[in-house]
Order: structure tokens, then sequence, then C-alpha cells
């Protein structure tokens, strides 16, 4: 699966909800965007989480987790499944 475009407008996303908290939009759109950040942020968290055994069993598990927190699902997906014991 191609993850490029997904990846480039998750980026987009990421832009806009920092952006709303340093230059803050008209209400109620920035508290609608805080409450999207805080959602983003649980829910990329989350997935670091069930992924976790993916992230381990990468080359690099520090800057996966980050990328991971980053592009979520898009990243995990891309990772190798881990080895079976």
């Amino acid at each position: 699966m191609n993850t490029f475009i997904p990846k480039v407008l998750t980026v987009l996303g990421w832009a806009v909800l920092f952006y709303n908290l340093i230059v803050p939009f008209s209400e109620p759109t920035a508290t609608w965007l805080n409450y999207g950040l805080i959602g983003l942020v649980v829910t990329h968290a989350i997935e670091v989480v069930v992924f976790m055994k993916k992230i381990q069993a990468s080359d690099s598990p520090g800057l996966n987790v980050l990328l991971v927190l980053i592009f979520g699902y898009f990243r995990a997906s891309e990772l190798p499944a881990p080895a079976a014991q």
C-alpha cells in the first residue's frame, strides 16, 4: 500500500492543529481543533502501545515510536511483523 499521500495529509493535519495552538482561529473552531489535537495525540499513543511488538522488532525502535506517534497506522503498517517465537 502506498502511504505517501496519507502521510502528507497527516502532516498537514498536524500543522493545522499546532498552528491553532500558536495563532488560535475564531471560536468555536479553535476549541474543536484543540479537541481534535487531543484526540489525535491519544489515538496515536494508543497505536504505539498496540504496535509495540512490531516497533521493538524493527531496526530502530526509538525512531519508529516517534514515526508511529506522527503518522499512526500509516507507519505501523510498514513495519515488519515480529518473528514468531
